[in-house]
């Protein structure tokens, strides 16, 4: 791997978030989509079950690999502040997807996704920033791009 792409570089935690991001994304969405039209489930609902799954996954995958703030000395509050920060996101991208929905309107498979992906776009932008420098901030970190 490049070294500047490497986690301890911004950009190298910037493709992690990324890749990591592309898998919560597919989660999310493939959820979302089951959840509100298959099984029936109210947007928000839908929306938040489905955030929450990919909240789980992110932990893991950001904590580990993305920002490699490993080690359990430091795990609950790291988890607490994931968490914190999570919860954040959710309610960010909760109200995009409402505030969307109620604009553009649509129930469609095609307008409920071009909804959620307004909606991700700022909870991504915060969640990056949240879990970088208040979760799994480290003092290794040189920061230089």
């Amino acid at each position: 791997m490049p070294r500047a792409l490497r986690r301890e570089k911004v950009a190298g935690q910037v493709v992690r978030f990324g890749i990591v991001g592309v898998l919560n994304t597919a989660v999310d969405f493939a959820l979302l989509n089951l959840l509100y039209h298959v099984v029936g489930l109210p947007l928000l609902v839908a929306n938040t079950l489905s955030v929450a799954a990919g909240i789980v996954n992110s932990f893991f995958w950001n904590k580990h690999w993305t920002f490699s703030a490993g080690g359990w000395h430091r795990w609950w509050r790291q988890a607490l502040v994931f968490v914190t920060v999570s919860l954040i996101g959710l309610a960010l991208n909760d109200t995009g997807i409402y505030l969307l929905h109620s604009w553009m309107g649509g129930t469609s498979v095609l307008a409920v996704n071009a909804q959620k992906v307004g909606a991700s776009v700022v909870s991504m932008v915060w969640n990056f920033l949240g879990y970088r420098f208040l979760a799994f901030r480290s003092t290794r970190m040189t920061g230089a791009a």
